[in-house]
């Protein structure tokens, strides 16, 4: 079978027909990539964001627990002073009572 120019010349308009509809693709899939990229650069800034917001939660969480328990700590010091000088002026008085 011989190719006629007629059936070139179709053999060559539905090569161009390809070659577009394979442009057209390519560049409809790069718009989508795009489109995507945009997406998860989007959302990649606002989990970014919200752990961000989190770490800085955690953080002024854990300063005011260690102040609480400093407070707890200065308490808990305050009441031993004050038993160990309750207990110094029962034994005085205990002392003095042993003494009449």
């Amino acid at each position: 079978m011989v190719a006629t120019r007629e059936d070139i010349k179709q053999l060559s308009e539905s090569v161009e027909a390809t070659r577009e509809d394979i442009k057209q693709l390519s560049e409809s899939v790069d718009g989508r990539f795009e489109q995507l990229s945009g997406s998860v650069d989007d959302r990649f800034e606002q989990l970014s964001g919200s752990v961000e917001a989190t770490r800085e939660d955690i953080k002024q969480f854990s300063e005011s627990v260690d102040s609480r328990f400093e407070h707890v700590y200065g308490t808990l010091a305050d009441l031993q002073a004050n038993v160990v000088e309750v207990r110094n002026i029962l034994a005085t008085l205990l002392e003095k009572l042993e003494q009449k």
